[in-house]
């Protein structure tokens, strides 16, 4: 709200200046034949200079003063007439004023709401988001006289919304930590989005002995190791919330060996269980894991994603950006941070870049190279192949990517890493059908995907 009302007032003061030049010059108009009657004035003086010098005689100047006090009472006639009329188009006019000040209200909330699509039509991502966060000085000149407006914003405008300062962000995105799905609900959410998009849970050849394992567990509720084993295949298997659960009972069982690592796992199965949504009990994980080790790459990693989830991007961004700087390049959080941090970083009004990356071989490399001989395909696939592999693991990278590495090894006959990043790549794009879709067709021809 307050921003509106600065930009009323901001308009309005330049709606008065208008307003003021106008009047001046309806205050300083004269009629017409004022300026008539000052040409008669000079014509009488100068029948007396001519009379002077002999130019013209007595007889001839009395006529010619005559004609020009003729001219005189008309032109003042005139000038009465035009005063008991208002100077009709000289004046002062309401109306004309008003019209203006419409005018410029008019152009200044119409430029503004137009900005964001022209910043759109430019090409400019979400371009509703406009921050100034510094003092700002606008020098102008209005009718021969110099203005200086100074602003000071720190927020974030978009035409049609209220004003929300810094403090109220900050009240807000508490309110919606507060207030956020449990991980139960999240859960189903996921669960009916999967469903609804004709992609059922996937189903394993080990999925009797896995029954097998869940049956001996419910009479055996105080085996560790076999709660951590059902964990671990709960969770190759995709069944993240039974992962989860059987993770829980792994922590309740450890007691005071719990570790930073057992509750960042805690904390990851959750998040995967529901469609990479960071919950209230997802948190409450991780903040486990931060308390008994704050450098904890995984629980720092969910933590940004989860203040950037409920409106804090200035904070997931920090997080973040020390994360990149602080590395190490392989490291599995970086790749995920590095195809997100860009726009968490224009969403928090920052400045921030990630350097260009290499890409790997195309879909016209891979075709040349199976009609080489196997020995020569092999090296010139594997030479293109580690670079990419290399890149997606530290940088990570769009879909395509992804895809072309599967397709690679799959012509490499390297069918395991193959698989292992198809897996990879599930777990990086959870919940983007139109990017899995992708990887998964490159999966298929590579014979990977069930």
């Amino acid at each position: 709200m307050m921003f509106w009302i600065l930009t009323i007032l901001m308009t309005a003061a330049v709606a008065l200046l208008l307003i003021s030049a106008l009047r001046r010059a309806g205050a300083d108009a004269v009629p017409a034949a004022a300026f008539d009657m000052q040409v008669y004035r000079e014509q009488l003086k100068e029948i007396d200079r001519d009379l002077a010098r002999n130019v013209i005689d007595a007889e001839e100047a009395e006529r010619l003063r005559i004609e020009v006090s003729r001219r005189i009472l008309d032109a003042d006639k005139k000038i009465q007439k035009e005063t008991a009329q208002g100077h009709k188009g000289k004046r002062f006019d309401p109306v004309t004023a008003g019209v203006t000040v419409l005018i410029v209200f008019a152009i200044t909330f119409a430029t503004y709401a137009g900005s964001a699509r022209i910043l759109n039509w430019l090409g400019v991502s979400d371009a509703r988001l406009i921050t100034l966060k510094e003092q700002t000085d606008f020098s102008v000149s209005v009718f021969g006289r110099d203005y200086t407006l100074a602003l000071i914003f720190d927020g974030v405008g978009a035409p049609g919304y209220g004003d929300l300062p810094h403090q109220a962000r900050i009240q807000t995105a508490e309110m919606a930590r507060d207030t956020r799905p449990s991980q139960a609900v999240a859960e189903q959410e996921f669960e009916t989005r999967r469903t609804s998009a004709g992609r059922p849970p996937a189903v394993s050849r080990d999925q009797a002995l896995l029954q097998q394992l869940r049956d001996i567990l419910e009479n055996r509720p105080d085996d560790l190791q076999g709660y951590v084993l059902l964990a671990t295949t709960e969770a190759r298997m995709q069944n993240f919330a039974a992962a989860h659960r059987a993770q829980a009972r792994v922590i309740e069982l450890l007691g005071d060996q719990v570790t930073a690592e057992d509750y960042a796992d805690h904390a990851e199965l959750m998040v995967l269980a529901a469609g990479g949504y960071v919950s209230p009990e997802a948190e409450a994980a991780l903040d486990g894991a931060l308390a008994r080790d704050p450098n904890n790459g995984r629980a720092r990693y969910y933590s940004g994603l989860m203040f950037s989830q409920i409106g804090r991007p200035d904070v997931a961004f920090r997080i973040w950006q020390q994360q990149l700087d602080e590395g190490p390049a392989n490291a599995p959080w970086i790749a995920p941070i590095m195809r997100q941090i860009e726009l968490v970083a224009m969403r928090a009004g920052a400045q921030f870049t990630l350097p260009d990356m290499l890409t790997g071989p195309t879909a016209d490399d891979i075709a040349a190279a199976q009609d080489m001989d196997p020995e020569d395909r092999n090296a010139m696939i594997q030479g293109m192949v580690n670079g990419l592999a290399d890149r997606l693991s530290t940088a990570g990278g769009p879909p395509e990517d992804w895809a072309r590495l599967i397709q690679a090894y799959g012509v490499l006959g390297q069918t395991d890493r193959a698989r292992a990043v198809w897996v990879d790549a599930q777990q990086a794009f959870q919940g983007l059908d139109d990017a899995l879709e992708v990887i998964e067709s490159a999966a298929r021809r590579a014979g990977v995907a069930d």
